[in-house]
């Protein structure tokens, strides 16, 4: 069985703690895909909707506070574009065990999303910053 998503070389920020809280974040995104792939989501969901707001919050505090060691210029910033994410994640969260949404696609698309994206384009700019 092959992961959703796979870490590649090209994600890394050249922060060794940082590249292995994104590469934990992988790991609990592909509990995800499996969960959903195998039909396998309920008994699950809770549980990894709770680790991945949980780990989430633990990740950005950390970039956050070595960015704001690195006296990164877009430190503001960066944390609002972490302040949405963080909120997105919970709404998919509240909307899950609320039933009105189910552990699929729209969340696994969206998790790629900022998981990709958001580490190569956002989380790239402030690695000159960061003390290695």
């Amino acid at each position: 069985m092959s992961d959703a998503f796979v870490w590649k070389p090209e994600y890394s920020v050249g922060v060794d703690v940082l590249d292995d809280q994104h590469r934990r974040l992988f790991e609990i995104v592909n509990r995800a895909y499996d969960a959903v792939k195998h039909r396998n989501v309920a008994p699950i969901t809770h549980e990894l909707l709770k680790q991945l707001v949980e780990y989430t919050e633990y990740h950005f505090r950390t970039e956050e506070a070595l960015m704001k060691k690195g006296r990164f210029p877009e430190y503001e910033a960066h944390m609002q574009i972490h302040l949405r994410l963080t909120n997105n994640i919970k709404t998919f969260q509240r909307r899950v065990l609320n039933g009105e949404l189910k552990l699929d696609s729209e969340i696994l698309e969206f998790l790629q999303e900022w998981l990709v994206v958001h580490i190569c384009e956002e989380d790239k700019r402030y690695a000159p910053y960061v003390v290695r």
